[in-house]
């Protein structure tokens, strides 16, 4: 009950977040989106280049939200991003996603904390 509450104030507190200011931060969130991918793509180790390709950016329906992916399910063109990831028992870990996350983690938030300073100024 009490996780409940807390992400319905959540909410509450995202939606009072002016248009202008979630508007203003979108740029910042592309730009970051698209340097994660790309840092990505540097780092994925490439035997076909199926999951190199996988890495994609994809808009959502929430306006202050971005989503990077790779293999795009179980389905999708390169379904084995998370045995590259994490490794098998037959195959060691090839991490490409969650290490490109550590190395721009700050300076995505820098960039992005920078565009809401910008905009609250305005």
């Amino acid at each position: 009950m009490a996780r409940s509450r807390q992400i319905k104030n959540f909410e509450k507190r995202l939606a009072a977040i002016p248009a202008a200011v979630r508007q203003a931060v979108r740029p910042a969130l592309e730009k970051s989106a698209e340097e994660l991918a790309s840092t990505m793509r540097v780092l994925v180790p490439v035997e076909e280049g199926d999951l190199k390709e996988s890495i994609t950016v994809t808009n959502t329906a929430f306006e202050t939200q971005i989503q990077v992916s790779a293999g795009t399910g179980n389905d999708g063109p390169a379904p084995h991003a998370r045995w590259v990831e994490f490794g098998t028992p037959d195959a060691p870990e090839q991490a490409f996603f969650y290490p490109a996350v550590r190395l721009l983690n700050k300076r995505i938030a820098r960039r992005i904390k920078s565009a809401i300073t910008k905009a609250v100024k305005l």
